[in-house]
């Protein structure tokens, strides 16, 4: 333990299978080739974008031969057609390596929640439909996919889920009421499956990761008052932190770091002051010029 205080740990990835939501686009695109440059057994890459999702799937292959990929167009805001994907893949994955040696232990070892929506709106200017599809797929999703690759990995004690959720998850911002709520909703997942896990004794890693705006067509508009102090994050930046953690099995990533601060200050700060500060930040303002995208395609 000592030891890992001066050398970082990376754990080898070269025997996981790892499956990635949101792989289409974005930062989810961007993950699987840079999980992939680590040799892994297979990524399986999972969103709504079945053209893109396609694409992706490909160009690991391409770029990495060795690393076996698969791909499944999945509706994460429909439970019932997300469990039968789910079955899809699993037969899917034992079918790859049915002349493997490995064949018994092929199984989903890393689960990575990333597929998000973002409406953009104020509270009252926000459909029903919108914040439901919100929830649905920033939060409810995580449960549906949890219960269907979490038992191997409790069986073979062995595995890592990964929660790409969100600062907002720990702060609100204005604009963001409904994507708030889902974000906040899924550190909660995480952080109980992380006890969950410890009560059980078992050898599943959990990684919770919780960026400020990130610079992907999902928060297109968005700016900040202070970029040197709480910029807008680069993709390649974010990406390498998330790998970079998962590697070293982090359970909290907070980026960037000045993230951490304002996590230990806030539980001191009277509401009236938080949001004082909020506006001397102009995290009040920040979505005030959004674009995004569509709020039904998935990041």
């Amino acid at each position: 333990m000592i030891f890992r205080c001066f050398i970082p740990y990376k754990k080898s990835l070269s025997d996981d299978v790892i499956l990635i939501t949101g792989a289409a686009s974005g930062i989810g695109r961007m993950m699987t080739y840079k999980l992939a440059s680590l040799k892994p057994r297979m990524i399986v890459c999972w969103d709504m974008n079945a053209v893109e999702n396609k694409k992706t799937s490909e160009t690991i292959m391409k770029l990495y031969p060795g690393v076996q990929s698969l791909h499944f167009q999945v509706d994460l805001s429909n439970k019932v057609k997300t469990a039968e994907v789910a079955a899809e893949t699993k037969l899917a994955v034992k079918e790859a390596f049915k002349n493997n040696s490995l064949r018994k232990d092929s199984y989903v070892s890393m689960l990575i929640n990333n597929a998000g929506i973002v409406t953009g709106k104020k509270i009252l200017d926000c459909p029903d439909s919108l914040m439901q599809l919100t929830m649905d797929v920033n939060t409810n999703a995580h449960f549906w996919t949890i219960k269907a690759f979490l038992p191997e990995m409790m069986e073979k004690n062995r595995g890592h889920i990964v929660t790409i959720a969100s600062s907002a998850g720990l702060f609100g911002v204005p604009g963001l009421t409904d994507y708030c709520a889902s974000k906040f909703g899924a550190v909660g997942v995480t952080e109980s499956l992380k006890l969950e896990i410890w009560k059980e004794k078992k050898d599943v890693n959990v990684t919770l990761v919780c960026p400020y705006f990130i610079d992907t067509g999902m928060f297109s508009g968005v700016v900040s008052k202070f970029n040197w102090f709480l910029p807008i994050i680069k993709p390649d930046d974010m990406v390498a932190r998330i790998v970079g953690g998962i590697q070293g099995n982090d359970y909290l990533i907070l980026f960037p770091r000045v993230l951490w601060l304002f996590r230990l200050l806030k539980p001191f700060f009277p509401i009236d002051s938080f949001c004082r500060l909020a506006d001397k930040l102009g995290v009040n303002d920040a979505m005030d010029n959004f674009v995004g995208r569509s709020a039904k395609k998935a990041e």
